[in-house]
């Protein structure tokens, strides 16, 4: 018997971090293609969460039943597995103090 696969749903806010993730390498490279080759790749990515995603790294600290996981060592993902679905809560720069930024807009 396999496991079962969870459905990815990703938050409103969660879009809008994307697209502003899209923003930021399109005016830094000035090249659609390539802001829309990272999305593409960073979705991707996304998806390997439908197979176990609370194998991944919690985040009980800030909030209970948060996980995350980081794209290319640049984008950190933060998500929930509720019933069959992967909730993507947000996205986030490595590079900022995303945790801090987590508990500021999840945090209990």
């Amino acid at each position: 018997m396999s496991p079962a696969e969870y459905r990815i749903v990703i938050a409103p806010e969660a879009y809008e971090d994307l697209d502003e993730i899209w923003d930021y390498i399109e005016d830094l490279a000035q090249d659609p293609a390539l802001a829309n080759r990272y999305i593409t790749r960073l979705l991707a990515s996304v998806e390997n969460l439908t197979m176990f995603p609370e194998s991944r790294p919690s985040l009980a600290d800030v909030r209970p039943g948060y996980h995350y996981f980081q794209h290319e060592k640049k984008i950190v993902v933060v998500f929930e597995a509720v019933a069959e679905a992967v909730h993507i809560v947000a996205f986030y720069s490595s590079r900022q103090n995303w945790r801090s930024k987590l508990r500021r807009q999840f945090g209990q």
